[in-house]
């Protein structure tokens, strides 16, 4: 199903951008933000965010992956606020999973550019880290000027 998607220009703005946009105002706005006017704390909203993310994608490969990633994008929206922050990580990691969907076809797998699937999971997550410390700085430093 997947694959049939990303070979049209629709499918292509749906996996890459649509997704990732409704997913962040469901699971970062509406969970997180919900449970945090409500009183929860935040690490348990970020938690259980994350825990109902990764198993909304049902690909036991992408469980993982997708659990971390709701674990730093909602510290992302908690520290900042900002949705437009994760969404725009979200629909960066999308864009990039279907570009390789596109290049390299729907049996390439991460592992294939790595060894096993725990390099892929933990260089992924990595980049992520990374974009999301970056972002942090920038709106960091925005905030003191």
């Amino acid at each position: 199903m997947t694959m049939n998607l990303v070979h049209t220009p629709w499918g292509v703005l749906v996996l890459a951008v649509v997704a990732p946009v409704v997913e962040e105002l469901v699971f970062r706005e509406a969970i997180i933000g919900w449970m945090l006017r409500r009183g929860g704390g935040a690490m348990v909203s970020i938690l259980f965010s994350s825990v109902a993310f990764g198993l909304i994608h049902a690909n036991p490969a992408q469980i993982p992956f997708a659990f971390i990633m709701g674990l730093l994008l909602g510290y992302l929206y908690w520290k900042t606020g900002n949705i437009v922050l994760s969404s725009v990580l979200h629909i960066l990691n999308n864009g990039l999973a279907v570009f390789l969907l596109l290049a390299y076809g729907e049996d390439t797998r991460w592992t294939d550019f790595f060894y096993d699937a725990t390099s892929a999971i933990v260089v992924s997550s990595l980049m992520l880290v990374l974009g999301v410390c970056g972002i942090c700085r920038l709106t960091m430093s925005q905030k003191d000027s």
